[in-house]
């Protein structure tokens, strides 16, 4: 959870603790405050007033929440040309109150004066409003701030509301706008004020988030102190810069539920339609759980506004439609202009970051997608719709381009970077809905599915005219002349879909353009497989409806073709379109033989598209200088002797080009030997260069050889020799890089280096993409390694008498992540951190390096958006261990990162500095240097409890001169198990060159600067400079929500510094979970008492009992008398199915109520035997399947039983009794996993009295049933580590069941049918409690016991059914309702019955 919505969390629930809405004025007495309460008030001074008929100064009255609360305000007032500024601060708190705009003064006597307009009251955080007017940017900057103004009551009859930055908490029916005039703004509406304009405001962003309880709406009708009458409608303005957060429920007739299933919201809810109007703000859907197609509906709903749709919790989710936005002024719309020409640009990435669904675009608007080469998107939709636009109605614009352009120098930025691209992009999961307006491709390649185009009015270009697009702006977008090329390639094996009459064609083809595809997509025969099909025949209709030529290329990708076809397939598409034509993109390719090697082998064109294999019975061969060779392999055919390749001086070999895979050289057609008497190497001359890869990246190549790099000159004119990694996954035998070399691994490929690699003096190692499970890399004077992508497994070792080597992890441009394995030296080493920021990313985007070394003789910089790990082998426990902060990570947050697993030692060659102000670039003088530590401002130190091993305790040693330095805005984090008094020292053998005096984490460590876990504080005693005293807070007063077994269990792991019990380690990563300062004490009192008592959180017991009750009693209802007649029935065989659907709300659980959905399954398989006398009898045999989801989790449930059941009829009377076993599996996955098995038996009896009129016959009844519920002891794991044992009681439970049933009978020749109901009440006698013990062995003190329901109290039941029998057969449908206190369910049963 990120760090705002961890402030709205603990404000909300703060609010609802402390009894918010007690006394605040409530949403249901729309006249909150009558004329005479209003004028005592204004007596008593409890009335703030802002009434001006003129304010030519612009400027407010300003006041602050405090000041309100502190006067006792009850109506903060503003009138005319009056403005009331509330200056928000985070954490603000406000007191019931009236907050008022309104064009009506009230003076103390109720004499209304009527002014011509409304007041402005604005809310900020940290507003400098004559910064604002003189276009400063400092003058209001984006905050995570938050204000809780639940207690507030806004009423707006003129004028309005207006809130610029951070969040305000408010609830909906305390809300109140006008119809045209007093409303509330989210963000700033540069539309309606054009003076907002290119200023802070129209900058910053807000966020109006509104808890809602199940009756909350929005409202309509309100009347004011005076008794006029108001009706508010659209008066909550969601801006551009504006969020609105709230629960589906509260917009839409259908939310999405507890458990986030709902997958259609109907419609917006008639209140909130009245209430809201979208202004090209964000609607953010706060739910806990959330699907894919509640949000598409959604969508749908705001097919035509201005919006953004995103969701709060869980994975991410977003919606965004972009459409027209037109300054309105003084006299209305004004012209429409070019600088609100709306545009919007995405990449990939921002895509996969925010979870975008879709992307639709209406009217005079435009969105481009820069793609860049290997990019893969998942399923999105790209939507053109239409919209207001200068000409009327008009289509949005969507443009594909491979580049980057710098939209900072406007819309027109992609005016320079359009160039053509052999990029390849992967859309294939991509929907284009053309209803209205243009989606242009103007570059590159994407792959797509000929299905998921969308006929309407609108089309997809590929390529663009600009005179020939009916959009506006086309020139202004692209420029005139653009001669790029695109090619859009139809993949897999969909077809294009039908096209609607009236609709156009979706795609068009252009000049520049191709369309790529089998031949069988665009003519009525295609190629056979073998490429021999010589006539195409015509063009599909299909094809014709779905794609308009005019112009371009048509690439036919199958396999193989021939000539004739390809002439004929000319003439069909020049028929159409004469300035197009048709090619071939790659058919039929051969390889070619060379008995040996040749100085223009694979150098000519052909070559670049069909590489051949070469062979020779050369030893040695060498390649022609000055000339580039592209080989898909090299075969040597004599396999007695070593062999070399040289790449000589200024040449090039690309080797394993194209589509080649396996081993790249090879003797006699086998893998070269590592022997040296029969090995290869491969030789890269100054000047020369070799390419390994050039095909697509999912390859897997191997070249079984030792590749060295020439020395090279030092100077930059000098021709160097050097290794290209091009893509694809590529492994080498080893790799030496000479002086002044370079080694390139490429963002698309993968390199492995079995034996290691070297780098001597000034050599360059740079990884865009990764290394992996190369045994060794040394590194010799001046040498540099740059890791911008992922380098893993490689013992890194710099020489002995190495100097000036350098390691970078991340640039300008993107992360890397460096992780290094046991036994690393990197001595007198400099790292150095630094990726770039990027905007809603993350932790995840930060640059890494760990290192499980507990030494530091190298120096260290963490820079901007960077962790480093020390201690540790990898890097998520840095990740999740930041995470349980509480503080953002960001530049408005924590900026670096340094985490400690291990006690750690700075020799006299380390150094460490952590500063998030650090980027690529930096000088010399700003990086760590040896003998000094540095933590800047917003950096974190972050240690598990267990790296405390040093001398005194000590987390960090250094040497005794060693100098720190600690910003007082850096913080220190603890996390893990502390041990209660013992003294820790932060650091050790160092001299602070921080003022004492300063509060910092070193000189003075407090709450403010120190992150504890929720359970721990600081003792007294821990006032001395870099001394840390812990003591344990009871977890019953630390978290007062949770249950009393989850506070032992807290408190006795927290207690035990070690055990050796199985289960310790799985109890302390629970103990640290539920402790962690980065969860809500609502989510932490949920996990913490659900994991007391897994199973019936998600209703292990309730849904077996359940079960077996239903189907016991059923089997015992089989001899019941409004089932048979009086007549006594042969032996006969049933088979019955029912199927059971239940709604849970309110069973106890100890410290809080299941909440879930079940249903289950039955078959039962049973055999009435034949009857003596007046005794009848049977036996059943049942199987179940069930399972239930909820609030705390899933539960998988498998049953099976056997029931003997028999009646004694005398007369009218029927004595039925039932006796059964059963054993029920379950397998749940809550906040603890566990597995447990319950035994289950149960007798029953019930009497019943058949009493009879003609054809119909009453059955009242009475019955009683006792069940044994006999939970096997079970243990349970949290994460992946055993954490508790559990040891259920056995509970007893009596039923009385009593009721009556109704029964009409009607025969025809060969049937009988009957139709029966009946009514019961069951009563539950005794209790309907359990219990079990919950324990962590071998800790002391760690165990308890909870108390749960495993049975309603009481049930009404209603049943009714039919059934028809003949002499051989019958059949039975039935339906069943069931009621109680906790819950809801629906049974369906439908039975066979075979007689004998």
């Amino acid at each position: 959870m990120k760090r705002k919505e961890q402030r709205i969390a603990r404000a909300v629930l703060a609010g609802l603790a402390a009894g918010s809405m007690t006394g605040m004025l409530t949403a249901n007495d729309a006249s909150a405050m009558t004329l005479d309460e209003y004028k005592q008030a204004l007596a008593e001074g409890k009335v703030f007033v802002d009434y001006r008929e003129t304010n030519d100064a612009g400027t407010p009255s300003r006041v602050t929440v405090n000041r309100l609360n502190q006067e006792g305000i009850k109506q903060a007032r503003v009138v005319g040309q009056g403005w009331i500024s509330v200056d928000l601060a985070d954490g603000d708190k406000a007191n019931a109150m009236e907050l008022r705009t309104s064009d009506k003064n009230i003076d103390a006597n109720g004499n209304v004066t009527v002014s011509n307009e409304g007041g402005e009251m604005t809310f900020s955080f940290g507003a400098d409003y004559e910064k604002i007017a003189a276009n400063d940017p400092s003058g209001l900057k984006d905050t995570t701030a938050v204000a809780d103004m639940t207690n507030v009551i806004f009423k707006a009859d003129r004028g309005g509301f207006h809130h610029y930055n951070g969040t305000i908490i408010a609830r909906p029916e305390n809300i109140y706008g006008g119809q045209g005039h007093g409303d509330f703004d989210i963000g700033a509406r540069p539309e309606d004020n054009p003076d907002e304009i290119g200023t802070a405001l129209e900058k910053t962003h807000a966020t109006l988030k509104l808890v809602a309880d199940s009756d909350s709406k929005f409202n309509g009708d309100w009347q004011d102190e005076a008794g006029n009458p108001y009706f508010g409608s659209r008066f909550i303005h969601v801006n551009k810069t504006g969020t609105l957060e709230v629960p589906s429920s509260l917009i839409f007739q259908k939310g999405l539920g507890d458990d986030g299933k709902q997958e259609n919201p109907e419609a917006m809810r008639d209140d909130a339609q009245n209430a809201l109007d979208f202004n090209g703000g964000t609607l953010a859907l706060d739910d806990l759980r959330h699907n894919d197609e509640y949000l598409l509906k959604v969508s749908d709903l705001f097919k035509h506004r201005n919006i953004t749709i995103r969701t709060v919790n869980g994975e991410k989710r977003s919606i965004v439609h972009v459409a027209t936005q037109r300054l309105v002024g003084e006299g209305g719309l004004q012209p429409w202009l070019r600088s609100y020409f709306q545009h919007e640009h995405f990449t990939a990435s921002d895509i996969k970051k925010d979870g975008i669904l879709r992307i639709r675009n209406l009217g005079y608007s435009w969105t481009t997608l820069d793609l860049k080469d290997g990019d893969k998107i998942k399923p999105l939709d790209l939507a053109v719709g239409a919209g207001a636009g200068p000409d009327g109605s008009e289509g949005g614009s969507i443009t594909l381009n491979f580049g980057s352009p710098d939209w900072r120098t406007g819309s027109d930025a992609i005016k320079s970077t359009a160039k053509d691209s052999d990029a390849v992009a992967d859309l294939k999961d991509v929907t284009f809905h053309l209803e209205s307006g243009n989606i242009d491709l103007i570059n590159g390649t994407i792959e797509v599915e000929p299905k998921n185009f969308k006929s309407g009015q609108g089309r997809f270009n590929v390529m663009v005219e600009p005179g020939d697009i009916g959009a506006p702006g086309n020139t202004f977008k692209y420029g005139t002349g653009m001669q790029t090329h695109a090619t859009l390639h139809m993949v897999g094996d969909s077809d294009f879909q039908e096209k609607a009459a009236g609709n156009k064609a979706p795609i068009q083809l252009n000049p520049n353009g191709t369309l790529m595809g089998k031949s069988k997509l665009f003519f009525a025969k295609g190629l056979t497989a073998a490429g021999t099909n010589e006539n195409p025949e015509s063009l599909r209709k299909n094809f014709t409806d779905n794609v308009t030529i005019n112009g371009g290329r048509l690439v036919l990708d199958d396999s193989f073709y021939n000539d004739v076809y390809l002439e004929k397939a000319k003439g069909l598409i020049q028929a159409q379109s004469p300035n197009a034509t048709v090619e071939m993109w790659n058919g039929a390719r051969k390889s070619l033989q060379y008995a040996q090697w040749s100085d223009a082998l694979g150098t000519d064109a052909a070559a670049s598209s069909a590489p051949p294999a070469a062979h020779t019975t050369e030893q040695n061969i060498q390649t022609a200088a000055g000339k580039t060779h592209h080989i898909q392999t090299v075969d040597f055919t004599d396999a007695t002797k070593p062999h070399k390749i040289t790449v000589a001086n200024g040449s090039v070999l690309n080797l394993g080009y194209k589509d080649a895979s396996g081993d790249f050289i090879t003797v006699s057609g086998d893998t070269p030997s590592d022997d040296v008497t029969t090995s290869v190497s491969v030789d890269v001359e100054s000047g020369g260069t070799l390419t390994l890869g050039r095909g697509d990246k999912s390859l897997i190549g191997n070249t079984n050889a030792d590749i060295a790099l020439a020395a090279s000159g030092a100077e930059a004119a000098d021709a160097k020799a050097k290794l290209e990694i091009a893509s694809g996954q590529q492994t080498v035998r080893s790799i030496k890089a000479g002086d002044n070399t370079s080694v390139t691994v490429d963002a698309d490929a993968l390199l492995q280096a079995k034996k290691g690699i070297t780098l001597e003096k000034n050599a360059v190692l740079d990884v865009e993409g990764s290394v992996f499970d190369t045994s060794a890399a040394e590194m010799k004077t001046g040498a540099s390694l740059a890791v911008n992508g992922r380098m893993t497994g490689t013992k890194i070792t710099v020489a002995a008498d190495a100097s000036d080597v350098k390691i970078t992890v991340g640039n300008n441009d993107k992360a890397g992540t460096l992780i290094l394995p046991e036994g690393s030296v990197l001595t007198k080493a400099e790292v150095f951190l630094d990726p770039v920021w990027k905007d809603g990313v993350g932790i995840e985007g930060a640059s890494k390096f760990v290192n499980p070394s507990d030494t530091i003789d190298y120096r260290l910089t963490v820079g901007r958006n960077s962790v480093a790990s020390i201690g540790v082998g990898n890097e998520e426990t840095a990740d999740a261990a930041l995470r349980q902060a509480g503080k953002s990570w960001g530049t408005a947050g924590i900026t670096a990162a340094l985490y400690l697993g291990k006690h750690l030692t700075v020799d006299a060659n380390g150094g460490i500095k952590v500063d998030g102000s650090l980027a690529t670039g930096a000088s010399a003088g700003e990086l760590a240097t040896a003998g000094n530590i540095t933590f800047g401002e917003n950096s974190l130190l972050a240690a598990d409890a267990a790296a405390f091993t040093g001398t005194s305790s000590s987390l960090i040693t250094g040497t005794g001169t060693t100098v720190i330095s600690v910003n007082p805005k850096s913080y220190l984090q603890l996390t893990g198990i502390l041990a209660e008094g013992s003294e820790y020292h932060i650091i050790d053998g160092t001299t602070a060159t921080t003022d004492a005096a300063v509060n910092n984490w070193l000189t003075k460590p407090s709450r403010d600067n120190v992150i504890l876990p929720k359970n721990y504080q600081f003792s007294a005693e821990a006032a001395d400079a870099g001394k840390l005293i812990f003591k344990r807070v009871p977890a019953a007063e630390a978290m007062p929500q949770i249950n009393r077994a989850a506070s032992n269990i807290i408190d006795a792991v927290s207690a035990a510094t070690s055990s050796t019990s199985p289960y310790y380690a799985g109890a302390r990563a629970f103990v640290a979970d539920v402790t962690n300062a980065r969860y809500s004490d609502e989510l932490r009192a949920a996990a913490a008492n659900a994991a007391m008592q897994p199973l019936e959180a998600v209703g292990a017991s309730y849904m077996a009992t359940r079960a077996v009750i239903d189907l016991a009693s059923a089997a015992q209802q089989r001899l019941s008398l409004l089932n048979t007649d009086e007549k006594a029935e042969p032996q006969n065989f049933w088979l019955k199915y029912g199927h059971s659907r239940l709604d849970v709300d309110g069973l106890a659980l100890e410290g809080g109520r299941a909440n879930y959905d079940g249903k289950y399954n039955s078959i039962t398989v049973g055999y009435n035997f034949a009857p003596a006398k007046k005794t009848r009898g049977g036996v059943a045999f049942s199987y179940v399947k069930g399972s239930s989801s909820g609030s705390y989790g899933l539960n998988d449930l498998r049953m099976g039983g056997i029931s003997a059941y028999a009646g004694i009829r005398n007369g009218n009377n029927n004595l039925l009794m039932d006796a059964g076993v059963y054993k029920a599996a379950n397998d749940a996955d809550s906040f603890v996993s566990a597995d447990a098995d319950i035994n289950i038996v149960t007798f029953g009896i019930t009497d019943e009295m058949r009493i009879e009129s003609g054809n119909q016959a009453i059955v009242p009844h009475i019955g009683l049933r006792w069940t044994n519920v006999d939970m096997e002891a079970y243990d349970g794991v949290w994460g992946e580590q055993k954490a508790f044992h559990y040891d259920p009681s056995r509970k007893s439970l009596v039923t009385l069941p009593v009721g009556v049933g109704f029964q009409s009978v009607s025969k025809t020749k060969d049937w009988t049918q009957k139709f029966y109901a009946d009514l019961s009440y069951i009563a539950t006698l005794g209790g309907k409690e359990s219990n079990l013990r919950v324990s962590v062995p071998g800790i002391d003190g760690a165990a308890g016991t909870v108390h749960y329901d495993i049975y309603d109290r009481s049930t009404i039941v209603g049943s009714l059914g039919m059934n028809a029998e003949s002499k051989t057969m019958s059949w039975d449908l039935g339906y069943q309702y069931r009621h109680s206190s906790d819950s809801n369910s629906h049974n369906i049963m439908a039975q066979l019955n075979f007689r004998f």
